[in-house]
């Protein structure tokens, strides 16, 4: 098996950690411990954790989505829990017995590369940015048919287009899949961003749910995720998971326990925070498009947009501008070379810290244009 070449995390590791700036950022800014006023006690043990995760974090989660805390298995951050159940649905030839995948695009590449490593055969279910990024059913129900697809990789909120389903649109995607009996992987690291979230796991059971507690909690350096899904492939999940990281950091799990009760004081914050951000990043971004450099779909939740850049390959733009200013952006060819006139823009960091980069960039694609034509 020839393991894909990770681009989209290759140009973190180029840029996120020497640029001053990162405006690229697909979640919330990170907190502190002093943000969320936890104090562990210097006495606890560094053991290790349950495989599966401790019962009290699961029990807390199962709560949530209204199922069995072993229906729930934590994992070291989302990308563990996709790694963990592409790996074992591409060997299930009962649920997967064509080994055709149809993926949302654009879309997270760890969301479907293990699939694509061990053989199975990717298709793309397109947003399409001349559609505004709205779902269209049809073409799904097309593709659906047409390929035999017996996999469906979802992603709503979706990052970087921050489209999410609404209830009709849910009813819709889950009455085809009834239909065709498609096994749906349900990407939701963003749905906590949405005032109310659908539970997809009440309308249809043959799903895996997928979140982390990187992107609306704000701490993705204490890389925790968890996955759920029926009792067997939690099972055979948590087997394969003896493998890889063996259990969590328990560290990491305590603070979990922590600030999952205080999920409504930090969708305040968060909200807050978005508001003023998104009032600012829109108001220069408008001006921009109406001047003809680039184009963008408003996003309808979370805290990116994707960008447009008229006529321009991204990357070397995403370059210059990193070179220049220190301030990182992401090309979207790191998704797709489909997307390589597009990047991703976060605005979900520290309010003064954005002013400052957006006013750089405003500068800086203005002179860039200017000087190129």
């Amino acid at each position: 098996m020839k393991i894909s070449s990770f681009e989209l995390e290759k140009w973190y590791v180029k840029y996120e950690f020497s640029s001053k700036y990162n405006l690229s950022a697909s979640g919330i800014r990170p907190l502190s411990l002093n943000d969320l006023e936890i104090n562990f006690p210097s006495t606890k043990k560094l053991s290790y954790s349950p495989v599966n995760g401790s019962i009290e974090l699961r029990e807390k989660i199962s709560t949530e989505y209204n199922v069995n805390p072993d229906q729930v298995l934590l994992t070291n951050g989302a990308i563990e829990s996709l790694y963990l159940i592409q790996t074992i649905l591409a060997e299930k030839h009962d649920i997967l017995s064509g080994k055709k995948i149809l993926a949302l695009k654009p879309l997270y590449p760890a969301l479907y590369s293990t699939f694509k490593d061990f053989g199975c055969e990717i298709f793309d279910w397109e947003l399409k940015f001349e559609n505004n990024f709205k779902p269209d059913f049809e073409n799904l129900e097309y593709l659906i048919k047409k390929h035999k697809i017996e996999i469906l990789i979802i992603n709503f909120p979706n990052n970087p287009t921050g489209i999410f389903l609404n209830e009709n649109e849910f009813n819709t995607l889950i009455e085809i899949c009834k239909k065709y009996d498609i096994f749906i992987i349900s990407d939701e690291v963003y749905s906590d961003f949405l005032p109310k979230k659908i539970n997809i796991l009440d309308y249809y059971k043959k799903a895996c749910i997928i979140n982390s507690f990187s992107k609306f909690y704000g701490l993705p350096g204490i890389r925790l995720g968890y996955m759920i899904t029926n009792k067997e492939l939690i099972a055979e999940c948590t087997n394969l998971k003896h493998y890889t990281t063996i259990c969590n950091n328990i560290m990491s799990e305590a603070i979990a326990l922590e600030v999952i009760d205080k999920k409504e004081i930090i969708r305040e914050n968060n909200n807050n925070l978005i508001l003023k951000n998104k009032d600012y990043t829109f108001k220069i971004l408008n001006n921009l498009k109406k001047d003809g450099f680039i184009d963008f779909i408003e996003p309808e939740i979370g805290v990116m947009v994707f960008v447009k850049l008229n006529n321009i390959d991204s990357e070397q733009f995403c370059i210059d501008f990193e070179k220049t200013e220190s301030i990182l952006l992401l090309p979207a060819n790191k998704y797709d070379i489909k997307y390589k006139n597009f990047f991703r823009l976060g605005f979900g960091i520290e309010h003064e810290t954005l002013k400052y980069c957006m006013e750089k960039f405003d500068f800086f694609i203005r002179d860039f244009f200017n000087n190129k034509f």
